[in-house]
């Protein structure tokens, strides 16, 4: 083989070496389509997993993301829409989450920065009230949004990540105000618990009464003994049960990641999911939550992280929603 040939069938095979190359059951390898950092640098990113919606009505979805700085980036052309960085300079550690939080048919964008909570419209300007403070400047880490009251606006609910043993939860208003019974656990709640240091609730109306019951799961101080709980709570911060998690004694106890709310077998009720910090996965019966409304069923709910809309509820395009957005719903009425 001459020379130039042998250089020709090296190139060609190096070539076909760097490829990627599909494999069973992926049509194609992934293609790099675009990368967007905010203007100066980019930031470390965290925890905070993208939204995707069409936040601004324009038809085109938009990608949400954040390190520090929440960005809006167009899908298609990865052209960014804007951009906002909260005044106090905080990480973005829970998901972003998109909905009608006013219930007024338009998007907002729901975020939290460290210890700030913004409400920003689709443009990514903050609404009137935004940002608050719900726990002092303490970190949150937990982040959802849903219709807790049936009155078409949607509560937001947080929880903080600081290691206290209550005022761990709480839920605002779309004004930003605190709800009323809010937050919990108080001081003389029974049961015990530290602070909330990923995701760890979900919203359901177990009972089909048109209000939404909070479900979330504790973790205790390491070494303290203490039993960690899955408790249900009522739109208003009442306690409506509360059941002590298996533990190995001498472990972390409790749970720490957010319940799943699901039908894991034939009959009609609900089960609730919880992984453990020391005793694997367990399952808890719901009886009687045949004709549940799932709000928030998981720690992410869908592409915009957002309760489904109750039309889409009773039409069955749930599935639909999440691809194309909440604005997609908004338009149809």
């Amino acid at each position: 083989m001459g020379r130039w040939a042998s250089l020709v069938l090296g190139a060609a095979a190096g070539a076909w070496l760097a490829a990627p190359a599909a494999r069973a059951g992926l049509p194609a390898p992934p293609v790099f389509k675009w990368q967007r950092c905010p203007v100066a640098y980019c930031e470390t990113g965290w925890y905070a997993s993208p939204a995707a919606a069409d936040v601004d009505g324009d038809g085109q979805i938009d990608a949400l993301w954040g390190g520090y700085t929440l960005l809006a980036v167009n899908g298609a052309s990865g052209a960014l829409e804007w951009s906002y960085a909260a005044p106090g300079g905080g990480r973005i550690w829970s998901d972003v989450a998109v909905s009608d939080v006013r219930g007024d048919h338009h998007l907002e964008v729901v975020a939290a920065f460290y210890g700030d909570l913004l409400v920003l419209d689709g443009r990514g300007a903050p609404q009137s009230g935004w940002p608050k403070q719900p726990f002092a400047g303490d970190e949150m880490r937990t982040l959802a949004v849903a219709d807790l009251d049936g009155d078409g606006a949607r509560e937001i609910l947080v929880a903080r990540a600081a290691g206290v043993t209550s005022q761990q939860w709480s839920v605002l208003e779309p004004s930003g105000s605190t709800r009323a019974g809010w937050p919990r656990r108080q001081p003389a709640d029974p049961g015990s618990s530290a602070g909330c240091f990923n995701q760890n609730l979900a919203v359901a109306d177990l009972d089909g009464d048109g209000k939404a019951e909070v479900i979330f799961t504790t973790w205790t101080q390491k070494d303290s003994g203490r039993a960690g709980e899955l408790k249900i709570l009522d739109y208003q911060g009442n306690e409506l049960a509360s059941v002590a998690l298996p533990h190995a004694a001498g472990h972390t106890w409790g749970a720490l990641g957010a319940p799943t709310l699901a039908n894991i077998d034939s009959d009609p009720d609900l089960e609730v999911l919880v992984g453990t910090a020391d005793a694997g996965l367990v399952a808890y019966d719901l009886p009687g939550t045949g004709g549940a409304r799932v709000l928030w069923g998981t720690g992410r709910g869908n592409l915009a992280r957002t309760a489904p809309e109750p039309d889409a509820l009773a039409s069955g395009w749930v599935g639909l929603l999440a691809l194309a957005g909440l604005a997609a719903a908004s338009r149809k009425r």
